[in-house]
């Protein structure tokens, strides 16, 4: 009988043992979950995702998607890359902090947003801006043409 009781008790703790560590499992993977939904819900919060060029005439049209660190110029290395303008072969960013896009430089001349010059090294991007760069410009959208505009 001891021998019984012995492996009846080791049963148990096996059991409640197998248990912690499936409950462990889940609580882990709900928590994944929910900070790859946190990220999510904020990239989908954010002001703008693409920019539009519409000057000079032969890059017309084209859209860039915004990842966190978007280079600009001239340079085939870069995110966005228009060769033949006049822009530096990296010549300014796009960059996400503290969840809004940012347009930064370290030449503020012959840069502007919303027809007017750049007073800071980094300004803030909204859907709808204008931003020239040299013999450059392009608009920021929250979402492609072809998307639609619904909310």
């Amino acid at each position: 009988m001891s021998a019984y009781v012995a492996a009846s008790s080791l049963m148990r703790y096996v059991f409640v043992a197998l248990l912690a560590y499936f409950i462990a499992v889940l609580i882990v993977r709900s928590v994944s979950e929910y900070r790859c939904l946190r990220a999510a819900q904020r990239i989908l919060n954010l002001s703008i995702h693409w920019i539009e060029v519409l000057e000079p005439v032969r890059y017309r049209g084209r859209w860039f998607p915004l990842a966190e660190d978007n280079e600009i110029g001239s340079g085939a290395d870069c995110e966005i890359t228009l060769p033949k303008s006049k822009m530096k072969a990296r010549h300014a960013r796009i960059v996400l902090r503290k969840g809004e896009y940012r347009f930064s430089t370290k030449q503020k001349r012959y840069c502007e947003i919303n027809g007017q010059p750049l007073i800071r090294r980094e300004t803030p991007l909204a859907d709808g801006d204008v931003v020239w760069v040299q013999d450059v410009c392009f608009v920021c959208h929250k979402r492609r043409a072809e998307e639609g505009n619904h909310a």
